[in-house]
């Protein structure tokens, strides 16, 4: 952990100005210990463009609901491109 930290610590503070999309399956677990930075994102994601749960899925959303990520990433992207 000291050495990943001393690799990234430039990153501290920085944000991502990209248009971005945040995706998270409603049972992942790892909502039961970072669920709280969930909200905090759009301080460091500048161009959120949306927070999407979605229903039934755990942590592998790609393999769990496919066809939902895919549709969210679709939307995603032709909002980018339009």
């Amino acid at each position: 952990m000291d050495l990943n930290w001393s690799l990234t610590a430039w990153l501290q503070d920085r944000t991502i100005d990209v248009p971005s999309l945040f995706m998270i399956g409603e049972n992942d677990p790892v909502r039961h210990y970072a669920g709280r930075h969930e909200k905090a994102q759009a301080d460091w994601l500048t161009d959120l463009r949306g927070m999407i749960e979605i229903p039934g899925a755990g942590h592998w959303l790609q393999q769990e609901r496919p066809e939902a990520v895919n549709a969210a990433l679709l939307d995603f992207l032709a909002g980018v491109r339009g």
